[in-house]
């Protein structure tokens, strides 16, 4: 559930379409009919109510939450979009993202806290530096 959650994230900010969030939506309801969640979701006709049942569950309706798989799922998928994007809307758009984290997640904690301020790194540390402070972050599960 966490990796369709940070495809939702990816989606709302248009680091992907919502081919990988409704690939992963069908599985998970195929194998899983009869959870309310997953209904509600299929229900969900564009993404901004995705996102918003999806984020209500994870913050408010559940104490569980795997953040190696979310952060794991995330992550990866930032990278697909890193190498697509030009790095400025890249780490503008990271910006966003990290704005509207799950609760569950530590904002303080890497890789998560380079998502705040790798656009001002473009304008204070040039981009070299920032291109390589951006690959430690997508590449912190692969470890």
């Amino acid at each position: 559930m966490e990796s369709l959650f940070a495809y939702v994230y990816l989606w709302i900010l248009g680091f992907t379409d919502e081919k990988q969030y409704y690939d992963s939506l069908d599985e998970l309801f195929l194998n899983r009919a009869s959870d309310n969640l997953l209904l509600d979701l299929e229900c969900c006709t564009d993404v901004k109510s995705a996102f918003g049942r999806i984020k209500r569950y994870f913050d408010y309706e559940t104490s569980e939450f795997d953040i190696d798989l979310f952060g794991k799922t995330l992550f990866c998928c930032l990278k697909k979009s890193y190498l697509m994007l030009n790095i400025e809307l890249f780490a503008a758009k990271c910006y966003e993202l990290y704005n509207i984290l799950p609760l569950a997640v530590e904002r303080f904690e890497e890789p998560f806290h380079t998502l705040c301020y790798i656009d001002d790194m473009l304008e204070f540390n040039g981009l070299q530096e920032t291109k390589k402070r951006i690959e430690e972050m997508l590449s912190f599960y692969e470890q």
